[in-house]
């Protein structure tokens, strides 16, 4: 309990695109309804790549806990779509940097 109010504490500091993501996360974990947390991570997701460019590591996360919410409501299609495109975004972010 004490964990769940640092996390919802934190969440009222954030901007809009991180309070969607925090709620995902509370939605999934804490209630168990992730018929209502994949649209929060899929938003979340969209929000994100707009604000930040759809290059940033940030984007990675979402990608990841999007296709983990999916892996988990049994949406296995969804969720490996989301996973190839998060271990592409991995493998882009791992190459050597050229001068």
């Amino acid at each position: 309990m004490k964990g769940d109010l640092a996390l919802h504490a934190y969440c009222l500091l954030l901007d809009l695109e991180a309070l969607h993501w925090c709620l995902a996360i509370l939605v999934a974990s804490q209630l168990q309804k992730l018929d209502l947390a994949l649209p929060l991570y899929a938003e979340t997701l969209k929000l994100m790549k707009a604000k930040l460019g759809p290059e940033h590591p940030n984007n990675l996360i979402n990608l990841n806990s999007l296709g983990k919410a999916y892996c988990d409501s049994n949406q296995g299609e969804k969720a490996a779509a989301k996973f190839k495109e998060f271990v592409a975004g991995q493998r882009e972010r791992s190459k050597p940097v050229e001068s």
